[in-house]
C-alpha cells in the first residue's frame, strides 16, 4: 500500500537538473521522438529514474514514446500523458538575405506590439534531426491584428524544410526559485510524469500504469484539431481499465485565480467547458488531498477554477474517463520567457504520484470513500 507519510519528494536541485536537460532537447511538433531530438534525453533520463520501467519508442507507430510500468498487458490500467513537443512554426520563404518568413503550427500568445526572441531550426539530416540554424524569432503585428512571423539567423542557414522552435537559456532564481525560458511548456509536464513514474515504480504491483510522452500536442486551437499525438494514442491501444490523467503546464499570473509560487494546480474543467472534465468523485478525491498536503506542509496545491488550455486531454477524455488534470503553473506561455516556480514543479510531482496512487487503489479507504471502480 502507498503509505502517504512516507513519500518523500525529490530535491529541487535535482528537478532543475532534470528540467535543463530535457530543454536542451530537439522538440519541434511531429519530430520530438525521432533519433536526434528530445525523445532521446527522455528516454536515457526513463532508464536512469525508472530501470524497471520499459521504454518503447515511437509507440504503436505514433510518434509518441511510452514508458510502461507494471506487467506486460495490451490494456493498461492507467494512462498518465505528458507531450514532449513545443510551439513550433514553419518556412514559408526565404528571401535573399536568408531571413525566412514563418506560419505558427501552435497557438500565438505574445505580448502587445514587436515581439523578438531566440530560436532555432532543425531538419532531418544524415539519419536524426539536427539544428540548421540559430538566430532569432520575430513577430510583427500588422493592421488586421495578425502578425507576420520571420527567423532571423545569425549562424548556419535556413531551408524551406526546417521547423523552428523558440530558444532562451534557462535561469534559476536561487532565492525565489523562479525560472525562466522557454519550452516549460511542456518540459515541465514531462519532469513531473519522470519523477512521478520514479516513485510509483516500486508500488506498482499487479497494475499496469503508463506514462506516453506525446508529439504534436501543439496546434492551432481554432485549427482542424491539436493534440494529434494523443489522438492517434486513443486509436493504437485499448481505453486504459481505471482512466487517463494528463500532465500539463497551467495557466497562471495577473489576474488569473492560479499564482506562481502558490504550489501544483489542479482544475475539474479545461477550455471554460469546451475541454475535458474530470469527475466529482475524483475532484471531491483531489480537494481532499490538497487539504491533506497543505495542512502537512508535504506540498503547496491550489484548485484550478479559472481558464485552462486544452490539452491532451481533449481526445483521451472521449477515450476514457478523464481523472485528473494536473500541471506546475505557467506564465507567458509560447514565449521566450516562460516563468515558473520550480517548488511549483516539485509540489505538482506530490500531487501527481499521490493521486495515481490512490486511482490505482493503493488505498482500500479512498476506493470506498470516492467510489474509485476498478476491474
Amino acid at each position: 500500500m502507498f503509505d502517504l507519510q512516507s513519500y518523500q519528494s525529490p530535491e529541487a536541485k535535482v528537478v532543475w537538473q532534470i528540467i535543463t536537460q530535457i530543454l536542451a532537447g530537439l522538440a519541434p511538433s511531429s519530430g520530438a521522438d525521432l533519433p536526434g531530438a528530445v525523445g532521446d534525453t527522455i528516454a536515457e533520463l526513463a532508464a536512469q529514474l525508472v530501470p524497471d520501467g520499459r521504454i518503447i519508442r515511437n509507440f504503436k507507430n505514433t510518434g509518441n514514446m511510452a514508458l510502461q510500468l507494471g506487467p506486460p498487458t495490451d490494456q493498461p490500467d492507467l494512462v498518465i500523458t505528458a507531450h514532449m513537443d513545443r510551439p513550433t512554426f514553419c518556412v514559408r520563404s526565404i528571401d535573399e538575405q536568408g531571413r525566412g518568413s514563418l506560419f505558427p503550427i501552435c497557438a500565438i500568445r505574445l505580448p502587445e506590439g514587436e515581439y523578438r526572441t531566440g530560436a532555432r531550426s532543425f531538419r532531418f539530416e544524415g539519419g536524426k534531426l539536427v539544428v540548421g540554424a540559430t538566430g532569432h524569432y520575430v513577430a510583427v503585428p500588422n493592421a488586421s491584428d495578425d502578425y507576420a512571423f520571420y527567423f532571423e539567423p545569425t549562424e548556419g542557414h535556413l531551408t524551406l524544410m526546417d521547423t523552428i522552435v523558440m530558444e532562451t537559456p534557462p535561469r534559476l532564481d536561487e532565492t525565489t526559485k523562479e525560472i525562466v525560458s522557454t519550452g516549460y511548456d511542456n518540459t515541465l509536464g514531462v519532469t513531473v510524469a519522470l519523477f512521478t513514474a520514479q516513485a510509483l515504480a516500486p508500488l506498482i504491483g499487479a497494475r499496469a500504469c503508463w506514462f506516453v510522452f506525446t508529439d504534436h500536442e501543439e496546434g492551432p486551437p481554432n485549427g482542424y484539431y491539436f493534440s494529434q499525438g494523443s489522438d492517434r494514442l486513443t486509436r493504437a491501444i485499448p481505453a486504459p481499465r481505471i482512466g487517463a490523467i494528463n500532465v500539463d503546464a497551467h495557466n497562471a499570473g495577473e489576474g488569473l485565480p492560479i499564482q506562481l509560487g502558490k504550489g501544483a494546480s489542479f482544475a475539474m474543467v479545461s477550455g471554460d467547458g469546451k475541454g475535458a472534465v474530470v469527475p466529482p468523485n475524483y475532484v471531491a478525491m483531489a480537494n481532499d488531498l490538497r487539504d491533506y498536503l497543505n495542512t502537512t506542509s508535504l506540498a503547496q496545491v491550489q484548485f484550478n477554477p479559472g481558464y485552462l488550455s486544452r490539452s491532451d486531454e481533449m481526445p483521451m477524455h472521449r477515450w476514457s474517463r478523464l481523472l485528473a488534470m494536473i500541471g506546475p503553473p505557467l506564465a507567458h506561455a509560447h514565449t521566450g520567457n516562460e516563468t515558473a516556480n520550480l517548488t511549483d514543479v516539485v509540489d505538482s510531482i506530490t500531487l501527481l504520484t499521490h493521486i495515481a496512487s490512490m486511482a490505482l487503489g493503493a488505498s482500500p479507504e479512498a476506493t470506498a470513500a470516492y467510489h474509485l471502480s476498478f476491474d
